[in-house]
C-alpha cells in the first residue's frame, strides 16, 4: 500500500495527559447495548479496513470479518499501539515514538490512544467528533462508538488523499454509512432527556462520594493506629541502635590506633625498600625482545587510559533503556571486558591447538615447543573459567550489577601460571629468532600466518598476548570503579579486585625483571676475562652497571652489587678484563667534592678505601651521575655493610681480613695469592725464613692462587714462605706486588 506524505506529525510532548482511573465495577456503569444496523455496519467496515491496512486480512472479494473477529480486533485496539501503527501506515512517522504497551500498562495504553487522537485531529477529523481515550480504554460504549466512527472517517480521508485502499473498499458506501451514523450522533437531545440524564449522573456521583468518604475515614483511623504502634517500636529500636553505635565507636577507635601503628611501620619499611630497589638502571644490551613494562605508578596507568566511551557492541536493550550516562559507561566497561576476554580465549586456543599441532606435524621436538609456548594451556583453562562466570552473569541479567566478586576468585590461581609464562616470554622470543635461521621453520611460520583463523598475525603477536592481557585487568577495573557509584553493592568488591590484580601484575613484573637481570648479569660476567672464577656473583642481586672514567684513566666498566663492586678494563664493547673487586663495606662515600662538575658533560663521585685510605675517583656522564650516586649510597649504607665496617674498625686484627678476590684490586695484575697489609722494614731478603718467622715481623695473609701485591709500603726484595720464593716487583703505577718464582 502506498502511504501519504504530510507535514503534520504528532510528538509525545504534544499529547495531552489523561487522568487514569480503574475500570469501574459499579453496577451503574453503562453496559454495552446491542448495536443498531448502522452501528454494526460501521463496526464491520472499520475493523475489516484496519485489519487490511495492517496486513492481517486480504480478501479481494471484500468479505467482511465475522462479528467475533471484529470484537477481538476492537479489544486489541485498547492497548493503543495498534491504532498508532495504523496511523503510521497511512501517514509515515506520524507518531514517534510508540509507548511500550507489551505489559498492558494503563499509562502506556492511555499515552498511545492520546497520540492517536491528536494524530486524527492533525489529519483533519474535527476535534468534537474524536473519541475520548479514557472512555475507549475503559470499554465505555460511547467511547467504542466514537472510536469506530473515527477509524471509518480515517479510511475515507486516507482514500481521498491517495492512500491505496483494499480492492474491495468502497469509499462511497463508507461515506454513506458514516453520514447516517453521524446525523444521529449530531441530533440535539430534548430538554427532558437532558434533565433526566443530568439527575441520574448527579445521583451516581453523590453515591460514589459517600462511599469514598467512608473509606477515607477508615483509612485515617487505621493510619493513626499504625503510626502510634510504629512510634513505640521506633523508640525501642533507637535505644538498641545507640547501644550498637557506642560499641562500634569503641571498636573503630581501637582499629584506628592499630592502623596508625601499622602505617608508621609500613612507611619505614617502604623508605628502606625505596633506597634499595627503586634505582633506575643503565643497560648496555638491547632489550628489543623483552615484554613491555607493566605500569606501576598511577601516572603511568592514567596516561594509558583513554577517555570513557560507550561500548559499540552494547545490547540494544541497554542502549534503549534510557539509562544515566554513568550507568551506561559502567556497563560499557563490563561488556568490553567480556568481549575482549572472548577474543583473548580465542587466541589462546589458537596457540594451544593450531600452532602447537602444526609444530608437532613438522617434527619439532616437545622441548622446543615447551620452550616457546610454556604453560599456555594452563592460562587457557584459567581464563576460560573467568569468561564462563562473566557469561553466566550476562545470561542472568543483561544489566549486570556485580562483577568484582568474579575477579576476586582468580587472584591466587593466576599468580603462578602468569609468572611462569611471563618469565619465559623473553626466552621464547629468542628461541623463535634462533629457529628462524632454518628456512623450513621460517616457511612454516609464513604458512601459519596465511591461515584464516590466524588473521595474518605473526607468532610473536600471539605469544605477547598473555603479557599484555595481565596488564589490562587493572586498567579495566580502575575505569569500572570510576563509573560505579560508591553506594553500589559492587564497589567494595571492585576495589579489592583492583588491589589483587595490581598485586598480581607487580609480582609478575618483579619476577620477570629479576629473570632478565639474572640473564644480563650472567652475560656480563661471561664478557669479563679473569683468572679468578666469578660464577659466585651470578646469584647476587645486581644494582647497577655501566661505563665510566676512573682516575683520569681509560674507560672502566663497573658492576655494583650490594656486597661488592667489580671494576674491569674496557677492551671492546663485548670484552672486559677484570681489574679489581672491592667489598662495599671497605668503601665510604666522601662528602667533598661529591657531585663536582668536572666538565660540561661529566661529574665526579669520590670514594675512599677504609683499609689503605686510598681515594677512588669516578667520572660519570651528567645524565647518569645521579643514578650512580644513589646506587653507591644505597650499597654503602646498607645495614649489613655498616655492621661489617664497624666490626672491622673495632677489631685489632681487622687489617688481616680480606676476601680472596679483593687482593686482586691492584691494576695491571690479575694473579694474586699473598697480600701484605702492615708496613714492612726494608730487608734485602728473607730466604729461609718460615711462614711463622715472617709473620712475626710482618702482618700477612695467604690467599689462593699465584701472586702477591703490596700497596705503598716498605717491602723486602724476596721472601721465602714454606719453601716457595716470592719476588718483589713494581706495577706501571709504581705499586709493589710479589710474584711466585719457580725453584729450578
Amino acid at each position: 500500500m502506498s502511504t501519504i506524505s504530510a507535514s503534520a506529525h504528532v510528538h509525545p510532548s504534544d499529547v495531552l495527559h489523561y487522568e487514569i482511573a480503574e475500570k469501574p465495577d459499579d453496577p451503574n456503569t453503562p453496559i454495552a447495548q446491542p448495536r443498531t444496523e448502522s452501528q454494526q455496519r460501521v463496526f464491520e467496515l472499520a475493523m475489516t479496513w484496519s485489519a487490511a491496512v495492517l496486513g492481517e486480512y486480504a480478501d479481494a472479494e471484500g468479505k467482511k470479518l465475522s462479528n467475533e473477529d471484529c470484537q477481538k480486533q476492537l479489544e486489541a485496539f485498547r492497548a493503543g499501539a495498534r491504532a498508532c501503527r495504523i496511523m503510521n501506515a497511512v501517514l509515515p512517522n506520524a507518531i514517534l515514538p510508540i509507548a511500550d504497551a507489551s505489559t498492558a500498562c494503563e499509562v502506556s495504553a492511555i499515552q498511545n490512544l492520546g497520540y492517536f487522537a491528536r494524530a486524527l485531529a492533525a489529519f483533519g477529523i474535527p476535534t468534537r467528533q474524536i473519541f475520548r481515550p479514557l472512555d475507549f480504554f475503559q470499554g465505555n460504549p460511547k467511547g467504542d462508538e466514537a472510536f469506530l466512527r473515527n477509524i471509518l472517517h480515517l479510511s475515507i480521508l486516507a482514500h481521498e488523499r491517495g492512500f491505496r485502499s483494499p480492492e474491495w473498499y468502497n469509499v462511497g458506501d463508507s461515506r454513506h454509512v458514516l453520514q447516517a451514523i453521524q446525523l444521529k450522533f449530531l441530533e440535539t437531545p430534548t430538554s427532558s432527556q437532558l434533565t433526566e440524564d443530568t439527575e441520574s449522573k448527579l445521583q451516581l456521583i453523590l453515591d460514589r462520594l459517600g462511599d469514598i468518604d467512608e473509606s477515607v475515614q477508615i483509612c485515617i483511623t487505621n493510619a493513626v493506629i499504625g503510626m502510634n504502634k510504629a512510634q513505640s517500636e521506633n523508640v525501642t529500636l533507637a535505644n538498641e541502635l545507640n547501644k550498637c553505635l557506642q560499641i562500634i565507636s569503641g571498636r573503630l577507635t581501637t582499629i584506628e590506633a592499630t592502623q596508625r601503628k601499622i602505617m608508621l611501620a609500613l612507611s619505614e619499611a617502604a623508605r628502606a625498600h625505596m633506597r634499595r630497589s627503586q634505582l633506575s638502571e643503565e643497560y648496555i644490551f638491547p632489550r628489543t625482545e623483552s615484554p613491555p613494562p607493566i605500569p606501576n605508578s598511577p601516572r603511568e596507568r592514567g596516561s594509558e587510559a583513554s577517555s570513557p566511551q560507550v561500548f559499540k557492541k552494547l545490547p540494544t536493550e541497554i542502549l534503549n533503556a534510557g539509562l544515566a550516562k554513568q550507568e551506561l559507561l559502567r556497563l560499557s566497561v563490563i561488556y568490553e571486558i567480556i568481549e575482549t576476554e572472548s577474543d583473548y580465549i580465542r587466541d589462546l586456543g589458537i596457540m594451544a591447538n593450531v600452532h602447537k599441532n602444526e609444530f608437532r606435524k613438522k617434527g619439532i621436538d616437545e622441548n622446543t615447543i615447551s620452550a616457546i609456548f610454556a604453560n599456555v594451556e594452563e592460562i587457557f583453562e584459567a581464563n576460560q573459567e573467568l569468561l564462563s562466570r562473566l557469561d553466566s552473569k550476562k545470561a542472568a541479567d543483561l544489566f549486570i550489577d556485580r562483577v568484582g566478586e568474579v575477579f576476586l576468585n582468580f587472584q591466587n590461581d593466576w599468580v603462578k601460571i602468569y609468572i611462569k609464562y611471563c618469565s619465559n616470554y623473553t626466552a621464547a622470543t629468542k628461541c623463535i629468532q634462533k629457529l628462524c635461521a632454518d628456512p623450513e621453520f621460517k616457511q612454516l611460520l609464513q604458512d601459519l600466518t596465511a591461515k584464516p583463523e590466524i588473521r595474518g598475525l605473526s607468532l610473536e603477536s600471539f605469544l605477547i598476548k598473555p603479557v599484555q592481557r595481565i596488564c589490562k585487568y587493572p586498567l579495566f577495573l580502575r575505569e569500572l570503579i570510576k563509573q560505579t557509584p560508591k553506594t553500589s553493592v559492587d564497589f567494595v568488591d571492585l576495589e579489592k579486585a583492583l588491589e589483587c590484580m595490581e598485586s598480581l601484575t607487580s609480582k609478575v613484573d618483579e619476577h620477570s625483571k629479576a629473570i632478565e637481570k639474572k640473564e644480563r648479569l650472567a652475560k656480563l660476567l661471561n664478557m669479563i676475562e679473569s683468572s679468578v672464577p666469578l660464577t659466585g656473583y651470578a646469584e647476587k642481586k645486581l644494582i647497577l652497571d655501566g661505563v665510566c672514567h676512573m682516575n683520569k684513566s681509560k674507560d672502566r666498566h663497573l658492576i655494583l652489587f650490594k656486597e661488592s663492586l667489580i671494576i674491569s678494563k674496557v677492551v671492546s664493547k663485548s670484552k672486559y678484563v677484570l681489574e679489581t673487586v672491592y667489598p662495599m663495606h671497605e668503601l665510604v662515600l666522601l662528602k667533598s667534592p661529591i657531585g663536582e662538575i668536572n666538565s660540561r658533560t661529566t661529574r665526579t663521585i669520590n670514594l675512599q678505601h677504609t683499609i689503605d685510605k686510598r681515594e677512588i675517583t669516578f667520572l660519570f656522564a651528567d645524565e647518569v651521575h645521579g643514578k650512580w650516586l644513589e646506587a653507591f649510597k644505597s650499597s654503602i649504607n646498607d645495614p649489613e655493610n655498616v655492621l661489617k665496617r664497624q666490626a672491622e674498625h673495632n677489631s685489632p686484627t681487622a687489617a688481616l681480613c680480606e676476601s680472596p678476590v679483593s687482593s686482586m684490586r691492584e691494576r695491571g695484575k690479575s694473579n694474586s695469592s699473598l697480600a701484605v697489609k702492615a708496613p714492612l722494614s726494608r730487608q734485602p731478603t728473607l730466604r729461609g725464613k718460615s711462614l711463622s718467622s715472617f709473620a712475626s715481623i710482618h702482618s700477612i695473609i695467604v690467599t689462593e692462587p699465584t701472586a702477591c701485591m703490596v700497596r705503598d709500603i716498605e717491602a723486602p726484595e724476596m721472601v721465602d714462605i714454606d719453601g716457595e720464593i716470592w719476588k718483589k716487583a713494581f706495577s706501571a703505577k709504581n705499586e709493589v706486588y710479589y710474584l711466585s718464582v719457580p725453584i729450578l
